[in-house]
C-alpha cells in the first residue's frame, strides 16, 4: 500500500538527492547518479500528485507525472525535455547495458532537473 502522505513522499525524495549528490563525486557510479536523480524527481512530483488530491500512478515516466501535473502547474511543463531524457536512461541505470547521455547531457544536468523539481514539488505543498 503506498503512502498517501505527501510528506512522506518528500522524505524520500529528499533522501534520493542526497544520494544521487554523494554518489556524483565518483565517476564510476554514474548510472546510480542518474538512478537516484530519477527516483527523487519521480518522488517530488508523486508528493505534488499526492497534495493535488490525486493517486499518482505507477509509473517512472516523468513527462507523464507532469502531465497529470499539468493543468494545475502549467510551469512545469518547461522541464519536460529533460525530463523525458533522463526517464529514458532508467533501464541503463539497472541492467548490465551501455550507460549512454543524449547528446549535450551530462550527469550534472540530471541532478540539476532532480533539484528543481525537487523544489517546485516542496515549494508548493502546504506546510502541516
Amino acid at each position: 500500500m503506498e503512502a498517501k502522505d505527501p510528506y512522506i513522499w518528500m522524505k524520500y525524495a529528499e533522501a534520493d538527492m542526497k544520494t544521487a549528490l554523494v554518489l556524483a563525486g565518483m565517476s564510476d557510479l554514474s548510472g546510480q547518479v542518474i538512478f537516484h536523480a530519477l527516483q527523487a524527481a519521480g518522488k517530488s512530483l508523486k508528493a505534488l500528485i499526492i497534495e493535488q488530491g490525486i493517486n499518482p500512478k505507477k509509473t517512472r515516466d516523468l513527462s507523464s507525472l507532469i502531465a497529470d501535473l499539468a493543468t494545475q502547474f502549467p510551469e512545469l511543463v518547461q522541464f519536460v525535455p529533460k525530463a523525458v531524457k533522463l526517464t529514458s536512461l532508467y533501464t541503463s541505470t539497472r541492467y548490465p547495458v551501455n550507460l549512454q547521455f543524449p547528446q549535450g547531457e551530462s550527469v550534472d544536468d540530471f541532478i540539476l532537473l532532480a533539484g528543481q523539481l525537487l523544489k517546485f514539488a516542496k515549494d508548493r505543498i502546504a506546510k502541516p
